[in-house]
């Protein structure tokens, strides 16, 4: 996938003027790219960007292994500013 495609997922970000992720850092996790639909346990499908780090991001809660669609990974909510 050319960077211009990378670049579009990450077109939230921008309008949100998060400063925090690399794209360099964008953790492609599909061969259909970096953006992934998933549905949790309540039945809302939330679409995920994945990123090996992101930093200065305020986090809601502790990280947690609990309800992880990846095996080994702990997740939390992260919102920006703007959000």
């Amino acid at each position: 996938m050319d960077c211009p495609r990378k670049l579009s997922y990450l077109k939230d970000l921008i309008v949100c003027d998060v400063r925090s992720v690399r794209l360099c850092d964008l953790l492609v996790m599909s061969s259909d790219g970096p953006l992934g639909a998933y549905v949790n346990s309540h039945g809302y499908v939330l679409e995920v960007i994945i990123f090996r780090k992101a930093n200065g991001l305020p986090l809601k809660g502790r990280p947690v292994k609990e309800y992880s669609w990846f095996p080994g990974c702990a997740w939390t909510i992260v919102n920006c500013a703007s959000c």
